[in-house]
């Protein structure tokens, strides 16, 4: 009988094999685990402990919340899979204090928290795993982590078969690891979060949401697969070597983030482990930085399994000492005895001892000072690059065409400061508030240079400004500018409110109007005067010459532009009349019909 086994043998009736492990990822791909037992209390933890005391020998063992951070390999997982649940899966709030469940949704949390007022947690949303996970991975993301606004946590010593209450400073917080180990389950983690305004927590949780839609994919994926390198970031990194969009098999570097790599549905993890390695090799290739895995492999040749041991520690024997004696029976080994506290030694035995402590000590010295050349050569490099001998001097800005170069160098906030220690990620995003930046990049030029690449936005209409003048906007809702008088060839909006100054975004209203300026064919354009939405966000469109085209809601709205367009160029009517393509497959012309803007002061 192995030793997985006896832990079937001792879980019967908990634990049941050969169950599907992959499918309980967020990558939907991999094979089966070998054993697998669902948690809903500590008492099935203390079964699974006292299985393992039974296992006698060290067994594979996997403690999984929600397999948000998980690859397994397609042949499975060769142990006993952990599947924490039921009173594991809570979330308390009381005071300024959050209590979560091990395998509690993160983003629940951080909803449930800023629903009540409390601030620090809202980066959790956007971080699709569970409690458990979170803690033992120190996820992370906008500027903070866990290890940021934990205040203890319980953790289950399955090989011990205890619970006991840790802080923070017993866990070796650091990024994106812990010191959590494969044999610990996380019972429930603790939060302390500062008071605050609830709308403002609120949105900050939108804020998140929205980025996290705007720049990363969706689909079966498990997040960032590698660490970002100290100063750097790892999708750059993928960027830059050309592998983005790159696709192995079943599996694809996304082309939305290149630290992200998602798999087909009925795809296969190994395609996945595949180009894992793939990426890393090519990287490490042509930067010479080596990409940490942040996703855990689990079950693939190579990759060590995480073993758990609860039997009895084995029992090391005291090292025997070497003795010998005189004709007379005294010790003659070097250790001194109540009766001989002087004890005599051969002399070819104690000139041997002392030329191998001799020995000794001349390759510690050479150690130490092999150490101390290391220490001094590293603090002089680590000084070098944090000196204004390698400080940035050269900015170089491309792309940019309606934005002030000089806009974007002082937002990225890079002249003068060393090299290495610009953050290159948090200077593009700086970049990108301003109004005309839809994207930016920051890549460094040693050993004093810096390029700025801007892909800047496209504006598509104008919105009236009750003071007079107009905002011009992009596909977006994005406010770009504002200006005295609409610069020619943009389109108009009627009815839309505008929120501020540049940089503010349109509301949720502009929709329709601004899909139908961003689909506008160019057929169309020059015969468009204006545009507005009635209520029931209905869009109309002015022709000029009393003609106007009734579109319906914002749907299929590129058929009915197409629409729109051949029954101008069949025969353009004459005002006053209105085209009606609601239904773009059933065009019609008649006279004006009610709830048609007026169309005062249309150009």
């Amino acid at each position: 009988m192995t030793a997985l086994d006896a832990v079937a043998a001792s879980l019967a009736g908990r634990a049941v094999p050969d169950q599907p492990l992959g499918a309980r990822t967020t990558y939907r791909v991999g094979g089966h685990a070998a054993l697998l037992v669902e948690a809903h209390g500590e008492d099935d933890l203390v079964a699974v402990h006292r299985a393992l005391v039974a296992a006698g020998d060290p067994v594979p063992l996997l403690v999984v919340g929600q397999g948000s951070n998980l690859l397994v390999a397609d042949t499975g997982f060769p142990g006993l899979v952990v599947v924490l649940g039921g009173e594991f899966d809570f979330v308390d709030v009381h005071d300024t204090t959050v209590r979560a469940g091990g395998s509690a949704s993160l983003p629940k949390v951080a909803r449930k928290s800023a629903a009540a007022g409390l601030r620090g947690l809202e980066w959790g949303v956007g971080v699709p795993g569970s409690v458990g996970g979170a803690l033992r991975m120190n996820a992370g993301g906008h500027g903070s982590d866990i290890a940021a606004v934990l205040d203890q946590c319980r953790l289950f010593d399955l090989s011990a078969g205890e619970a006991a209450v840790w802080g923070p400073d017993r866990l070796g917080l650091g990024y994106r690891r812990s010191d959590v180990g494969p044999g610990d389950a996380v019972v429930w983690a603790e939060f302390a979060l500062t008071v605050g305004d609830r709308d403002a927590a609120m949105e900050a949780v939108t804020e998140v949401v929205r980025w996290r839609r705007e720049h990363q994919p969706g689909g079966s994926n498990a997040g960032s697969v590698f660490t970002n390198p100290a100063g750097d970031s790892a999708g750059r990194l993928v960027d830059e070597a050309g592998l983005k969009g790159l696709r192995m098999g079943s599996a694809q570097v996304s082309p939305k983030h290149a630290n992200f790599i998602q798999a087909d549905s009925g795809g296969s993890a190994d395609d996945v482990h595949r180009l894992i390695d793939y990426v890393r090799s090519v990287v490490a290739d042509r930067t010479g930085v080596v990409l940490e895995p942040e996703v855990r492999l689990v079950g693939f040749a190579g990759d060590a399994l995480p073993l758990v041991h609860a039997g009895p520690e084995p029992q090391t024997p005291p090292a025997r000492a070497e003795v010998s004696t005189s004709s007379r029976g005294r010790d003659l080994s070097g250790s001194p005895t109540p009766d001989d506290p002087m004890p005599a030694v051969e002399p070819r035995l104690w000139q041997r001892r002392m030329a191998v402590l001799r020995d000794q000590s001349r390759r510690r010295l050479r150690w130490i000072i092999a150490a101390l050349c290391a220490v001094v050569a590293a603090t002089a490099v680590l000084v070098t690059l944090h000196s204004p001998v390698l400080a940035v001097r050269n900015v170089t800005v491309d792309g940019v065409h309606r934005t002030d170069p000089a806009a974007v160098v002082a937002a990225a906030r890079v002249g003068g400061s060393p090299l290495v220690d610009i953050d290159t990620g948090a200077s593009a995003a700086r970049v990108e508030q301003l109004p005309w930046v839809a994207h930016a990049t920051v890549v460094r030029s040693w050993p004093d240079g810096v390029t700025i690449t801007v892909t800047e936005r496209v504006p598509v209409a104008v919105v009236d400004r009750p003071g007079g003048g107009v905002a011009v906007v992009d596909g977006s809702g994005h406010v770009l500018e504002l200006a005295a008088t609409a610069p020619p060839g943009l389109l108009t909006l009627g009815a839309v409110a505008v929120p501020g100054g540049p940089g503010s975004v349109l509301g949720p209203a502009a929709g329709p109007a601004l899909a139908v300026a961003d689909a506008l064919p160019a057929t169309l354009a020059p015969g468009v005067r204006r545009l507005a939405v009635t209520a029931g966000h209905r869009v109309w469109l002015d022709l000029g010459g009393g003609v106007s085209a009734a579109l319906g809601g914002g749907a299929h709205m590129g058929a009915k532009l197409q629409s729109l367009a051949s029954v101008l160029a069949s025969a353009h009517p004459t005002g006053p009349a209105v085209i009606d393509v609601t239904v773009p497959d059933l065009p019609t012309v008649g006279p004006p019909a009610a709830g048609a803007p007026p169309w005062r002061g249309a150009a």
